[in-house]
């Protein structure tokens, strides 16, 4: 199944955040983070506002493939 967020992986190593430190800072498990990365579950809307928010982009950076990056 293609990810819904095919973008957070990517996003998630530019910020230098492992799985586990996002996981923390936005209240969910590592292996959410894994499953919406590799398109096993899909995250809630409150979940995707709070990654992406936790990654300093938007969700429609998320949601992008390829990943739009304004900064670069």
């Amino acid at each position: 199944m293609k990810p819904t967020t095919p973008s957070l992986s990517y996003f998630r190593r530019k910020a230098g955040m492992s799985q586990s430190v996002l996981a923390g800072v936005v209240g969910l498990t590592a292996m959410s983070i894994s499953n919406y990365e590799s398109g096993r579950n899909n995250p809630s809307i409150e979940s995707l506002v709070r990654i992406a928010s936790a990654l300093d982009v938007s969700v429609d950076q998320l949601l992008s493939d390829p990943p739009i990056n304004p900064r670069d």
